[in-house]
């Protein structure tokens, strides 16, 4: 009688076939984390790209709504002459020039095709400031001559270091405020001097001579505002920069990245135009007229469009069929916008199909020039 034995254990040809079944499904598994890590990674860029855009417009917009605060522009946006004096440029602003002190949101066109834009919003209050509240008066003495130092009806708001706009028949004259004595009752009226410059920048330097017209007891409008502050809003390697007033050195600005993977900033001003239904035509700012538009042509000037572009700075792999990009094609990119040339910059020009790009755009009304109109 034979008798088998019993067999313990895996043969050398057993353990070879599970090492290769093992290793198969290794190369599945991480095949598949690297496909579902992909595609996670393409999801939070795409979603970082969304909420940076869309934080992008916001803040833009939210500022922009609120530009030109601080004047009565119901009083003065009748303005089609502005005499004004400016000391840091050495000389008289005249006749119509001095429109960018009224263009409360005036586009900088980038230096070529491909270049971004800026946008300069101003206000006549620095916008952080939630107090001040304007208040126009009218003149109790007339004022013949550039020199004189101003007596309207009532000062309110009216402090040395601020500015002072007076208006008649379209005739307005800007004019830097150096001090103010209070009214001691109706028989002596309140008093805001102007002192030559250098202790004002916008008065008159001593000795210069000119002639900038009349404005009338009880028919000149006059309002006091505490300054001139800017908000520039542009793009620096690829961020969505903001240039504001520093509250920590009155008069100073400083520069501040707002949004990272902005790419580009494009945009247009919204003119008034009663020959087209609706009576609105968005031109770029540039040429002679809308390059540095006048006075007449700052009073059209109703909205602004804006297109920004955001990146999903995920780069994508190109098919292994192709070897090609193609995240991002020619005829996505013809489509981005109506309107607006978008580019990415040059650095990432030539790989740009490697990558997803997310397109904003947002008519934004000017409340404040609307209102007075």
């Amino acid at each position: 009688m034979i008798r088998s034995r019993s067999n313990r254990g895996f043969t050398l040809i057993e353990i070879m076939v599970g090492l290769v079944i093992g290793l198969i499904a290794t190369v599945i598994i991480f095949q598949v984390f690297e496909v579902a890590e992909r595609q996670k990674r393409t999801t939070t860029g795409t979603s970082d790209a969304q909420g940076n855009g869309a934080i992008a417009v916001f803040m833009m917009e939210r500022h922009m709504k609120m530009a030109g605060a601080g004047l009565n522009h119901d009083t003065f946006e009748g303005c089609t002459t502005l005499h004004t004096f400016d000391a840091d440029l050495g000389g008289p602003i005249d006749a119509t020039g001095g429109s960018s002190l009224f263009n409360v949101a005036a586009i900088g066109d980038g230096a070529s095709p491909s270049g971004s834009d800026t946008i300069t919003l101003l206000y006549y209050d620095d916008p952080s400031n939630p107090e001040f509240r304007y208040s126009d008066s009218l003149l109790s003495a007339t004022v013949n001559n550039p020199s004189l130092d101003l007596q309207p009806l009532t000062a309110h708001n009216c402090n040395a270091g601020g500015m002072a706009l007076m208006a008649q028949s379209g005739t307005c004259m800007l004019m830097s405020v150096t001090g103010v004595t209070p009214s001691s009752g109706t028989s002596t009226p309140a008093t805001v001097r102007h002192d030559p410059a250098p202790a004002g920048r916008y008065n008159p330097a001593a000795g210069v001579s000119m002639s900038w017209g009349s404005y009338n007891k009880y028919s000149a409008r006059f309002q006091c505002f505490p300054g001139l502050f800017r908000v520039t809003y542009g793009i620096n390697t690829r961020q969505l920069e903001v240039t504001e007033p520093d509250p920590a050195v009155p008069g100073a600005t400083r520069t501040t990245p707002v949004v990272p993977d902005i790419l580009d900033l494009q945009a247009q001003y919204g003119i008034d135009n009663p020959a087209l239904v609706p009576p609105i035509e968005w031109v770029d700012a540039t040429g002679a007229t809308w390059g540095a538009p006048s006075l007449a042509d700052v009073r059209r000037i109703r909205a602004v469009r804006v297109a920004i572009l955001a990146l999903n700075s995920e780069y994508q792999k190109p098919p292994t069929d192709t070897g090609v990009c193609d995240a991002t094609t020619d005829a996505m990119r013809a489509g981005w916008s109506s309107w607006a040339n978008l580019n990415p910059p040059a650095d990432l020009t030539p790989d740009f199909h490697c990558y997803r790009f997310k397109v904003f755009e947002s008519v934004i009304p000017l409340r404040n020039i609307l209102w007075a109109n």
